[in-house]
């Protein structure tokens, strides 16, 4: 086997493992999860802490993604709910669309507030006593819409299965 067929293959098979569990359940219903985050922490950290929250014990299909809000929008938003601002007003939003059959009200927005509130690091741990300020909001996104989303994720996949040519 030449190496181009090497890395094809391995390409092939890092993609049958991420490919598990990847199918649209549940008609797409799809809840969308919200978590606003102020924090110095790299949106990675926060990034890996929401995804893994977002998954539950049914393992759902979830998409995340993690983005840093200005802090002259985020301020406000602090200030309008009466939270203490701390790391310059350092906001990191992290939006969570998950595939699943889970209510809102229990499970799935608690476990992502418990995961974003956990900072990280010693350094940011200490500086908020422990606990990091987070808003968490949730709904359901429109099913049309969410099947598109998943039917456009999926066929991205897709094209990347076959790996390096």
């Amino acid at each position: 086997m030449n190496r181009k067929s090497r890395r094809a293959e391995e390409a092939r098979q890092r993609h049958a493992k991420a490919m598990v569990g990847m199918e649209v359940r549940y008609g797409g219903r799809t809840l969308v999860v919200t978590a606003y985050v102020n924090t110095d922490e790299e949106a990675q950290e926060v990034y890996q802490r929401v995804s893994s929250a977002t998954r539950g014990p049914r393992q759902s299909m979830a998409l995340v993604t993690v983005a840093l809000v200005p802090p002259e929008q985020a301020i406000p938003l602090w200030e309008a709910q009466k939270i203490p601002v701390l790391f310059d007003g350092r906001t990191l939003i992290a939006t969570a669309y998950v595939n699943t059959d889970e209510t809102l009200d229990h499970g799935l927005t608690r476990r992502v507030m418990e995961a974003a509130n956990k900072p990280g690091n010693q350094t940011t741990l200490k500086a908020c006593d422990g606990q990091l300020a987070v808003i968490v909001t949730g709904g359901e996104a429109p099913l049309e819409e969410a099947r598109e989303m998943w039917r456009h994720f999926i066929r991205r996949l897709e094209e990347q299965k076959d790996g390096p040519n």
